[in-house]
């Protein structure tokens, strides 16, 4: 049977693929230490899932607006009236089946053939397929260490052409852990105003893990742009540990969620209606300190990883400012091991099966020689797995 000609640009996601592999050997009984997890290792809090029980009690548990339901879509509005002092209606929202769908609605529903988006990387892994999936074409911005992995003005401007219809901004990032700056995100915003056809997109799904003394920012806050040339992606996956739950939000202008929408109405139709009642619970019933748990255990695991990391002279990397990311420069390891023409793809399925390390190649993310290592699991996994890692590199070094 003849393929769809724009299969030819998927790639399955490394970040599932090396997931799996390690919970695979794991259901085998090997002692693997899984780096690549982008979830919280936190249960939904009880709260919620009683309120996932309740819903089916009620019987609801039919087909919903495909936008999602009312009572949800108004307290996501609420939340940004709030957040952003700005107002919002639940007219400029919609739910979807996770961020991905999100995306996959706005690209879907406005990119022509050979239109460009512009990405900074590294950036999350699925970005540059869904953006080439719906005929897209993914310009992309290379940024490093040495600058925070935050991309210079010039260099956006410089990619700007009459084809570019959206920018993608992930603060806190995902793989990098970065936090745009209040000043980068204030030039930027400058920017989209002389562009009044240019849409950001800001992808907010780590807004709650942000660490100290940093604070949350995004171009949604401050007055910076108002919804003609924004859209936010968020969800409760990340903030309330839902991953499985699968819900995801779009925050637009009214024309923009009609589009999305219509998509979505021919595609998967409504996200899971028990879901959904269990995200108004989530947002609704928002306890600061039950979030402000879960993120101190996270900066504390954050100064475990990079640490340890530190102690390994092979290996460099930043202290991330948010998300629950450390991401590894393995440039001077690749270095070293040339002879065997490994890439860092090989480097990570070597590590595995040799030392029962899962981490994700950079090369997902668009920045070859680096590894993202999750630190979503026990401080005692993260000691013992980067141990393992540093017993790793030196069993390397001493064959180089």
């Amino acid at each position: 049977m003849k393929k769809n000609p724009q299969l030819k640009t998927l790639v399955p996601s490394a970040t599932l693929a090396l997931n799996q592999k390690a919970k695979m050997m794991q259901s085998q009984g090997m002692k693997v230490y899984n780096f690549t997890a982008g979830e919280p290792d936190f249960p939904t809090p009880k709260r919620i899932c009683d309120a996932a029980k309740d819903a089916m009690d009620k019987g609801y548990t039919k087909y919903t607006p495909a936008a999602g339901i009312s009572q949800l879509r108004q307290a996501i509005a609420n939340k940004y009236t709030r957040e952003c002092k700005r107002d919002h209606q639940a007219s400029h929202v919609m739910v979807s089946n996770g961020g991905k769908q999100v995306l996959f609605n706005l690209f879907f529903s406005f990119l022509a053939p050979e239109d460009e988006v512009i990405l900074f990387a590294p950036y999350w892994v699925s970005y540059k397929s869904l953006v080439e999936m719906c005929g897209g074409k993914a310009i992309v911005i290379d940024t490093q260490p040495e600058h925070y992995f935050v991309p210079s003005i010039d260099q956006i401007k410089s990619k700007i052409s009459d084809r570019t219809r959206f920018i993608v901004v992930n603060s806190p990032c995902n793989p990098t852990g970065s936090v745009y700056p209040k000043s980068f995100l204030d030039d930027l915003s400058m920017l989209l105003k002389d562009h009044p056809n240019l849409i950001c997109v800001s992808d907010d799904m780590y807004e709650n893990f942000v660490f100290d003394p940093c604070s949350f920012d995004s171009l949604a806050r401050n007055n910076r742009l108002n919804l003609d040339q924004l859209v936010i992606v968020n969800g409760v996956s990340k903030s309330f540990s839902m991953t499985g739950w699968r819900i995801g939000y779009a925050v637009a202008n009214k024309e923009i969620i009609d589009m999305m929408t219509q998509v979505q109405s021919q595609s998967t139709s409504n996200a899971s209606s028990i879901s959904q009642w269990a995200a108004l619970e989530a947002i609704e019933g928002s306890n600061p300190q039950e979030q402000l748990a879960m993120k101190n255990i996270f900066q504390k695991r954050r100064d475990l990883i990079y640490k340890k990391i530190k102690e390994i002279p092979s290996l460099s990397c930043l202290l991330p400012d948010g998300a629950f990311y450390l991401f590894v420069d393995f440039r001077k390891v690749l270095e070293r091991v040339q002879g065997n023409n490994w890439s860092d793809i090989e480097l990570a399925q070597y590590f595995l099966e040799e030392y029962q390390v899962a981490m994700v190649p950079g090369s997902a993310f668009g920045s070859p020689g680096f590894m993202r290592l999750s630190y979503g699991l026990s401080d005692e996994d993260i000691v013992n797995g980067v141990d393992r890692l540093h017993e790793g590199l030196k069993s390397l070094e001493s064959l180089s």
